[in-house]
């Protein structure tokens, strides 16, 4: 069944169901006040009776004789039906009238106490008072009807049920034709979104949701349009991971294909240099894929981490002795402000070594020699900062953000000889991720590019 029907068919439960039940509520009350309503009209003919007694109790006094003569109360209601009052004139077709109507059973005397003069009494007998002036000098109660028995009130009764039945069945009818087209409009946006998820299926991320509005159905329609530009830019990622791959992959290896047909042809003589210069090739291409290995591990998270509390001050140290004779050479001012407390983390000592031989390689491919760098490392409350910079020539504006996506690397030319794979990065900023830290390029004050590492301090 489609959703057009499920919806349809909900709403004519619901508003059936509805309108059924404030049919039966409404002719439950209607027949509960009708009966009310006849019980005291019932009540209110015996005004005559009432008469009759007043007159009564202003001659004799009392109830006691019809407490004592019980014939002298069936004379009462005899009269009262006989419509035996004072004489006057008879009206124009009076003996055309219907007769009276009377109650089923007769009417209860019952005194100003409300104790029974004469006839029966119950609790649930509706009563009418007795007065002469403002005195109440008793109480005539009448049984009350279960049901409604003239024919006149039947019909009219009736009347009234079959009228709330038609205006019930309207109703429902009114409600399914508002229905129609309410679940039309609820399910148009849904049919769309079914639609443009099908083409995003089949890879056109270009899709185009025209769904408005500020529901849940216009909150999904946005969200809609988010994942399709999530998986765009993903997929254009991929491409671009690709082919920067292949690139990366193919060109240590043309090079060394290239010097080993030169050799092979006898183009290039077969020595230790030629041979030296095939084992770099062969040695970058291996780095390179021992580099993608490991950030393909990052990325599904496959990297194994045996966390322990570590000092990362200790592991700074020890990364700065074995980078040592690197800076050295390349002529660096070396600046090292360390805390002087120890700087505990809850880390693997040999990730985090990784990460600081990755940035401390950067800098060395980077930073012009004779070039200063500063190290520091302080703990400010719960956390712990490491802060890498050097004195040029630093990275562009634009690039900063960028430092850190995969093979991405600020020379145009992609000259392996004055940078690295583009990778180490990467694979630094998966490395602090995993620590729940934070890693982020800047400009240095000493002019070139300052790398912040935030972790997170452990505290026993």
């Amino acid at each position: 069944m489609r959703i057009q029907s499920k919806l349809i068919l909900a709403l004519l439960i619901a508003t059936t169901a509805m309108f059924a039940a404030m049919y039966s509520l409404m002719q439950w009350s209607f027949d509960r006040g009708f009966l009310d309503y006849v019980n005291r009209r019932d009540l209110q003919r015996q005004e005559t009776l009432i008469n009759n007694l007043q007159r009564f109790y202003r001659h004799t006094g009392s109830w006691e004789p019809l407490r004592r003569d019980h014939n002298l109360w069936r004379r009462l209601l005899e009269a009262e039906e006989d419509d035996q009052q004072p004489w006057r004139p008879p009206r124009r077709n009076e003996d055309d009238r219907p007769d009276r109507p009377h109650p089923p059973r007769p009417p209860t005397l019952l005194d100003s106490d409300k104790q029974v003069v004469t006839g029966r009494y119950r609790n649930d007998f509706i009563m009418a008072p007795i007065k002469l002036g403002d005195q109440t000098i008793g109480w005539l109660a009448l049984p009350p009807r279960v049901r409604v028995t003239e024919q006149n009130d039947l019909a009219f009764s009736q009347s009234q049920d079959k009228a709330f039945l038609v205006i019930s069945t309207l109703m429902v009818a009114i409600a399914l034709l508002i229905a129609l087209p309410l679940a039309r409009q609820f399910v148009t946006p849904i049919k769309r979104l079914a639609v443009a998820t099908q083409r995003l299926a089949q890879g056109a991320y270009d899709v185009e949701l025209k769904i408005s509005g500020k529901d849940e159905l216009g909150q999904l329609a946005r969200d809609f349009h988010q994942l399709a530009q999530t998986l765009q830019s993903n997929e254009t990622a991929r491409r671009r991971w690709i082919a920067d791959i292949s690139h990366e992959l193919r060109t240590p290896l043309a090079i060394a294909k290239g010097e080993l047909e030169a050799l092979v042809d006898g183009v290039r003589p077969t020595n230790r240099d030629n041979l030296l210069s095939i084992q770099q090739e062969i040695e970058h291409l291996q780095k390179l894929i021992n580099d993608l290995y490991e950030l393909t591990n990052a990325e599904v998270g496959a990297l194994r981490y045996q966390k322990d509390e570590e000092d990362l001050r200790l592991i700074l140290q020890h990364a700065l002795d074995r980078h040592h004779a690197n800076f050295t050479a390349a002529g660096f001012q070396l600046i090292h402000d360390l805390a002087p407390s120890p700087a505990t983390v809850w880390a693997d000592a040999t990730r985090l070594s990784q990460l600081l031989d990755n940035l401390f390689s950067n800098t060395c491919k980077y930073a012009v020699p004779g070039a200063q760098v500063r190290v520091s490392l302080n703990v400010d409350h719960d956390q712990v900062r490491l802060r890498i910079e050097d004195s040029g020539p630093g990275a562009p504006d634009d690039a900063l953000p960028k430092l850190f996506d995969h093979l991405y690397r600020v020379e145009n030319s992609r000259n392996r000889n004055t940078g690295g794979s583009g990778l180490g990065l990467a694979i630094c900023r998966k490395i602090v991720e995993a620590h729940e830290g934070d890693i982020s390029a800047s400009r240095s004050p000493l002019g070139g590019l300052a790398i912040d590492v935030t972790l997170p301090a452990y505290h026993e």
